[in-house]
């Protein structure tokens, strides 16, 4: 005599089977400094198509940093960014778990952008640069007396 299943126990069975299936397969990567970029590439490859719009770039330009054991490390400019990649925290530890096996303490960091380069470039006005001339060379004075010249406009 056949024993009759329910659609749940069918739905069960598959279940174990496909676990039983896939649990030998899965293959653990080891995350390290040397590999850290391309794992992210596959973050954001993974984001791609279900990223809000304004997160996905900002995940894009990041430079991961490993620091072991298991630290992630996002340096960003800006408040605004940072926030966008502190809400997708939880995201971020999933994906790494599932892919890696590890599970991520992931760090946030807002650094100012020119800490250690040079500085930007300001913009001065006209009164500005005539003042900083002057200063150089004392005669630009003399000239701007005797052509009756205004740079206040």
């Amino acid at each position: 005599m056949k024993k009759s299943t329910s659609l749940l126990d069918s739905l069960l069975e598959d279940l174990e089977s496909e676990d039983t299936n896939t649990s030998g397969k899965k293959q653990i990567i080891e995350i390290n400094a040397d590999n850290i970029q391309e794992l992210w590439n596959q973050y954001v490859d993974h984001i791609r198509a279900t990223a809000h719009g304004t997160y996905f770039p900002v995940a894009e330009r990041q430079k991961p940093i490993f620091s072991p054991p298991n630290e992630l490390i996002l340096r960003e400019d800006n408040t605004i960014s940072s926030g966008f990649l502190d809400k997708n925290k939880s995201e971020m530890v999933n994906f790494f778990r599932d892919l890696t096996g590890t599970i991520l303490t992931v760090t946030i960091e807002v650094v100012k952008e020119n800490q250690d380069e040079t500085p930007r470039k300001v913009f001065k006005s006209t009164k500005e640069r005539f003042k900083e001339m002057a200063e150089k060379n004392p005669a630009l004075l003399e000239l701007q007396k005797l052509l009756d010249l205004d740079f206040d406009y």
